[in-house]
């Protein structure tokens, strides 16, 4: 077997992004939820975040994440066995209690930079969680998080690298994609922030896969954020 390490580009893009995107208008939940989004980035640091008002029911602020990983390196027929994705968390914050983050596929207008317009729900395919939840309470600031993929999650990697070579994960408060708008109170939030791929040495997101490589296949050439094999 043979463990590959993919990260997304760092800046400048040439395959991959990572960032978030957010919708920052004040709004009841439903509004905010289906917003057109009002800002985008990607250097740095991205989070999930959702914060109350101090006006009933109203809420300022939702965040999502877009990680991109260019796995289109692997040989032709490569069967992926194991997936996880790390992502280095930088800060906690939850005083909007029992919150938890997971894993679906988003479509960014382009997978070189993000734009506010990929905000809007219809780039998230909500329905189909690729993850287990991970508690917001769990995570420790300064330490990473690893997401493990379910089933759906494991087929979406596996079609990946049987076409384009592109794995689009989007990471979402559950509240956030199941549509479900937590008990509000004035003030609370719940944000989990992590490192992107700009951050220096080995830290910001990893998407760790191990596979088998078919009878006579060959590693090609990683573009985009670069690749590191182990073999096991």
């Amino acid at each position: 077997m043979t463990v590959a390490i993919f990260r997304p580009d760092k800046d400048p893009e040439t395959s991959t992004v990572d960032g978030d995107v957010s919708d920052t208008n004040d709004a009841i939940w439903d509004t905010l939820h289906d917003a057109a989004g009002s800002a985008a980035a990607d250097l740095g640091v991205g989070e999930i975040r959702l914060t109350a008002t101090a006006v009933t029911d109203d809420w300022s602020e939702l965040y999502r994440c877009v990680f991109l990983f260019d796995i289109s390196s692997l040989p032709a027929g490569t069967l992926i066995q194991d997936f996880f994705l790390f992502l280095d968390v930088s800060a906690i914050t939850e005083t909007l209690a029992g919150q938890s983050a997971v894993l679906v596929e988003v479509n960014p207008d382009t997978d070189t930079a993000l734009i506010a317009g990929d905000y809007a729900i219809a780039n998230w395919t909500v329905g189909v969680p690729l993850s287990d939840t991970l508690a917001l309470s769990s995570a420790t600031a300064g330490e990473p998080v690893v997401f493990t993929l379910n089933q759906a999650g494991k087929d979406f990697v596996q079609a990946a690298a049987d076409g384009a070579g592109i794995v689009r994960f989007g990471v979402m408060l559950e509240s956030d994609r199941a549509d479900l708008e937590p008990t509000w109170a004035s003030g609370v939030q719940a944000q989990m922030v992590f490192d992107m791929s700009e951050t220096s040495g080995d830290g910001g997101p990893k998407l760790i896969l191990t596979y088998a490589i078919p009878a006579g296949g060959t590693l090609g050439g990683q573009s985009g954020g670069g690749l590191a094999l182990l073999n096991l």
